[in-house]
């Protein structure tokens, strides 16, 4: 939705819905997202699970397996998951005897979704304890992404395509084929994403023309809640992805937790008006209550709601 800067609502309390860029996992959960993965697109990826399935061949051993799933919200620096650093998405993927990193390198001329060649910027290193060695890219094969995660709490789902690795030390290789379904964990930057958007009218081009239009970027030209989003949406983004939090298993201290990010950040009571007046708005129209099969189309179809019918909501608060 155009209020909730990352697109994703809550349902645990007026609180959380307005004001964050939070996760696709939400405070409290959110039936509306609970629908069957069979009807989830296969760029989404599944919405409990972060997993992977890599074939390695080349070992003394033959051909062998690295995989893993877990849920999530368990994902962190500690564990494994998908950050994005600037314009590069990291996959971090550990098993108990080896640890594949793989950065994807996006840009205007690559953007994502696409297939990524293994030379420049995009590379893959793997560390493997039972053969003592640490392998890297050869320039051969791909990274290939089925999306373009946007977001902490958006997967990152692709697969490698004929990679090749060579020794760092000695002449072994290995090759690896496989998929991956991994969750962003944290985010600092953006990644160069395919537009999906038709172009904006030509009276439309800079920040301040057709001022009074719902098309503009949030916080484009000021509203009242922007000089505080930054740190609401990093605060409430540690909240939920706390170990006490855990994704809105404990609801309550989850709700306090964000609640307490308020005045943590500065944020004035005219600020906190402005949400909730969007979100009455919202209520209001009935647009958090469309749903679609498809997530993408569902927000889509919610933001179009909204800023068909709250636009000077909107503009009074992002």
């Amino acid at each position: 939705m155009l209020w909730n800067l990352s697109g994703t609502k809550t349902s645990l309390t007026l609180l959380i819905t307005l004001t964050l860029s939070l996760t696709l996992v939400a405070c409290g959960g959110d039936n509306r997202r609970s629908k069957s993965t069979n009807t989830t697109p296969a760029t989404s990826g599944d919405p409990v699970e972060s997993k992977f399935d890599i074939e390695v061949q080349g070992g003394s051993d033959g051909p062998t397996k690295l995989e893993g799933v877990q849920e999530n919200g368990s994902a962190s620096s500690s564990t494994w998951g998908a950050t994005i650093a600037g314009d590069l998405l990291v996959l971090t993927l550990i098993t108990e005897g080896a640890t594949l990193s793989a950065v994807v390198a996006t840009s205007e001329a690559s953007p994502a979704p696409g297939s990524f060649a293994l030379s420049g910027g995009t590379y893959i290193t793997m560390s493997d304890a039972t053969a003592g060695e640490v392998f890297e890219s050869a320039n051969q094969g791909s990274i290939k992404l089925n999306n373009c995660p946007k977001k902490v709490g958006d997967k990152a789902v692709g697969s490698f395509e004929n990679v090749v690795l060579k020794a760092q030390i000695g002449q072994g290789t290995r090759s690896l084929s496989g998929s991956f379904d991994i969750v962003i964990y944290s985010k600092a930057g953006d990644l160069n994403c395919k537009s999906t958007a038709p172009p904006k009218p030509a009276n439309n081009t800079t920040p301040t023309n057709n001022a009074n239009s719902c098309d503009a970027d949030n916080c484009e030209n000021g509203g009242l809640c922007c000089p505080y989003m930054e740190c609401l949406s990093a605060c409430a983004t540690e909240c939920i992805f706390s170990e006490a939090c855990g994704l809105g298993e404990n609801a309550a201290y989850c709700e306090s937790c964000v609640e307490g990010c308020f005045p943590q950040c500065g944020v004035p009571q005219s600020c906190r008006d402005a949400m909730v007046a969007v979100q009455s708005c919202d209520e209001r129209h009935g647009c958090s209550l469309i749903e679609r099969e498809d997530w993408d189309e569902e927000d889509a179809a919610q933001d179009q709601c909204v800023a068909a019918n709250c636009c000077a909501e909107l503009k009074a608060a992002y």
